[in-house]
């Protein structure tokens, strides 16, 4: 829900919880006052009535049809000389005109004691109530279409500066490394939520600077140093040695090559969390498949494994090429390389998904610990612990999803590409894992 009709709900929540006890105060206002000046009016009447009867100038004739009765009374003067009564004689004069309201006064003149009375017709309290809530409705009605009408003109003006925030917000990019410049506005929460997110993205920018600055120098300061460490070594190997150096040059040589990966696999690590590749590119991902595959030959002879593929043909996927051929090589070395000797490799691809299972033995560590860095399933395995720490981190870029399970001595990694059949698929697993090691 946009901010403005927020804001316009909570408003209009407001004036309808109002409204009904503004109505109730007005109607007792009003019908007090109508009572009071009726009341004030006829006291004043009766006093000029009483006034006239002293001097003689008044007589019954003359009162006769008017709203004033003169009685003479044979009691003496009561101490409550004004008496005023709601009500009617007839109900139906009631019905027909209004509420009757009589005030009598009582006078001592000339020694006799005398009741003048007078009434009127006021309007009757249901007349006054339905003829406010009739008016209040109206009022209300112009109230709600005033504040949705005028809330869509402020919030055109108001918060067209937000508007151009977010705006700018939205097409900020790290990788452009340029600082972003927002509107200025003249609403004192919007200057300081810009000034918020500037002084929030100027620091990211130069993190990322940093950081990537960092990455880029570490990689090239730490090959500088190995190549000429794998250099001498192999000078080395050439010269005359005994066995017992030759194995000891051959440790050395294999501890080079195994920090060299790291160092480009954390190279690797850091440009994916700078989203430093572009997904936006569509490739046949079945060639890169292929392509991984006939690159391992060699080495799935020399473990004799008995592979089994079933590819489909053009699955075209919206990924970077350099990161599709690094999760697929990651994946198969790795079904390859925790695979025993004469073991079964089987490799499926669909439009949906790609599936690499293995024959092997059950991990060192929980299964959810198996994508994170540096940890390895076999601790005695010649891995680093970071190929698919990478796999992990290039599904979350492309918005694939990979799964692990362990079924029948056989290690099972789903790499899947949509979204709902992952879903169905993820909790099939899960319930085959459970029952198999139940």
């Amino acid at each position: 829900m946009k901010l403005i009709n927020k804001i316009s709900i909570r408003f209009l929540g407001v004036v309808l919880l109002l409204t009904p006890v503004c109505v109730i105060i007005s109607y007792n206002s009003i019908r007090n006052k109508i009572d009071n000046t009726q009341i004030a009016r006829m006291k004043t009447m009766n006093d000029n009535v009483a006034q006239l009867l002293k001097e003689g100038k008044i007589s019954d004739n003359y009162t006769l049809g008017k709203p004033i009765q003169i009685t003479k009374l044979n009691s003496s003067l009561p101490s409550q000389k004004v008496e005023i009564i709601n009500g009617s004689r007839n109900q139906k004069d009631v019905d027909k005109k209004g509420c009757l309201l009589t005030v009598n006064s009582f006078y001592n003149i000339n020694g006799s004691t005398y009741k003048i009375t007078s009434y009127n017709y006021t309007t009757n309290e249901s007349q006054i109530f339905w003829g406010m809530m009739y008016g209040m409705t109206w009022k209300l009605l112009l109230i709600i279409i005033a504040i949705i009408i005028m809330a869509r003109i402020m919030s055109k003006k108001m918060f067209a500066p937000f508007r151009e925030s977010i705006h700018t917000l939205s097409s900020f990019n790290l990788k452009n490394r340029q600082k972003i410049q927002l509107p200025k506005s003249n609403i004192k929460e919007l200057q300081e939520l810009n000034s918020f997110i500037q002084n929030m993205t100027n620091k990211a920018v130069e993190d990322y600077n940093r950081a990537r600055e960092f990455s880029e120098n570490a990689s090239h300061e730490l090959q500088t140093p190995l190549a000429v460490m794998r250099t001498k070594m192999e000078l080395l190997a050439e010269t005359n040695i005994t066995e017992e150096q030759a194995a000891l040059i051959a440790d050395m040589q294999n501890a080079i090559e195994k920090l060299s990966s790291i160092n480009r696999s954390l190279v690797l690590l850091s440009k994916l969390d700078n989203h430093e590749f572009s997904t936006q590119e569509q490739i046949k991902f079945c060639r890169i498949t292929r392509s991984v595959l006939s690159m391992y030959e060699d080495w799935i002879s020399l473990k004799e494994l008995c592979v089994s593929t079933k590819l489909d043909s053009n699955i075209i996927l919206n990924i970077h090429p350099s990161l599709a051929e690094i999760l697929v090589a990651n994946l198969v070395s790795n079904a390859i390389r925790h695979n025993i000797d004469g073991g079964k490799l089987d490799i499926v691809l669909t439009n949906k998904m790609l599936r690499i299972c293995n024959t092997g033995e059950p991990l060192d560590i929980p299964h959810d610990d198996i994508f994170r860095r540096f940890k390895k399933g076999n601790q005695s395995s010649d891995g680093i612990g970071l190929g698919l720490s990478i796999v992990q981190q290039i599904c979350n870029k492309t918005n694939f999803f990979v799964n692990y399970n362990y079924i029948n001595q056989q290690h099972t990694f789903s790499v899947y590409f949509d979204k709902n059949y992952r879903e169905e698929n993820v909790v099939i697993s899960e319930e085959k894992t459970v029952a198999a090691e139940a």
